[in-house]
């Protein structure tokens, strides 16, 4: 499976390695691995109560809806 690409829309806004380059990590050893950090990627989270997911693969899209579930 070549490149994926994980995208967090909500609303208006779009979160991805992409649009957030500043705060990517490279994990690259054999293979391709970038990521958002850990802690700008839980900062996002917290403040989001429903997003989509959206992963871009192969010419396709996947696309998960999530929402948050208070205890």
């Amino acid at each position: 499976m070549g490149d994926i690409e994980r995208v967090w829309i909500s609303g208006d806004k779009v979160f991805s390695v992409k649009t957030l380059e500043q705060f990517s990590v490279n994990l690259s050893a054999g293979r391709k691995h970038i990521k958002v950090s850990d802690d700008k990627m839980l900062s996002i989270l917290h403040d989001l109560e429903k997003f989509e997911i959206a992963l871009y693969y192969e010419g396709k899209v996947d696309k998960y809806v999530v929402e948050r579930i208070k205890l």
